[in-house]
């Protein structure tokens, strides 16, 4: 990515993901970015150009797609609430994103000692939630590893169809 040359530039990386994670036919990746934000509209938001002018400073072009990724993850789209607390969030997401193998390795191992098989993780039994859902909801496991296991293993859609949460038929 180049380098930002001005606060509008950070603007328009902003809106652009803020579109991504608010509107269902927006993708930051399909269309680069690229919104009709104008730089008009933007110069009469002289209130918020401080805020832009900052982080143009303080972060390069990808660190800002991740900065404001990692607040829309958490529901912060607004920036007036990003400020501070936005880099702190963006500090913890790099941090948990740089022990994603660890934290995932640690993830599975506390899973896996709850069962006898596998397959026990997803298994329905009288009507309950199964082993991983109970805890991802307690926050024994964290919600990439989650992620990670249905992108791999892809149980939900099963889940809704046979009450498995990978189908499996295990006894």
């Amino acid at each position: 990515m180049m380098k930002l040359e001005t606060a509008f530039e950070v603007y328009r990386i902003y809106m652009g993901l803020k579109l991504h994670f608010t509107s269902e036919q927006y993708d930051f990746f399909r269309y680069e970015g690229r919104t009709r934000v104008s730089f008009e509209k933007f110069q009469k938001r002289y209130n918020i150009i401080p805020f832009f002018e900052r982080l143009k400073f303080k972060y390069k072009p990808q660190q800002l797609v991740e900065y404001f990724t990692s607040n829309f993850i958490l529901g912060k789209t607004d920036i007036f609430l990003i400020g501070q607390e936005g880099d702190d969030i963006y500090t913890e997401w790099k941090r948990r994103i740089q022990s994603m193998t660890y934290v995932f390795q640690e993830d599975i191992n506390k899973l896996l000692s709850r069962v006898d098989h596998f397959d026990q993780l997803f298994k329905i039994v009288d009507g309950k939630d199964p082993i991983i859902l109970k805890s991802y909801y307690q926050s024994d496991i964290t919600s990439e590893t989650f992620v990670i296991m249905e992108m791999l293993l892809g149980f939900l859609p099963q889940h809704r169809s046979c009450g498995n949460l990978n189908g499996a038929h295990s006894s």
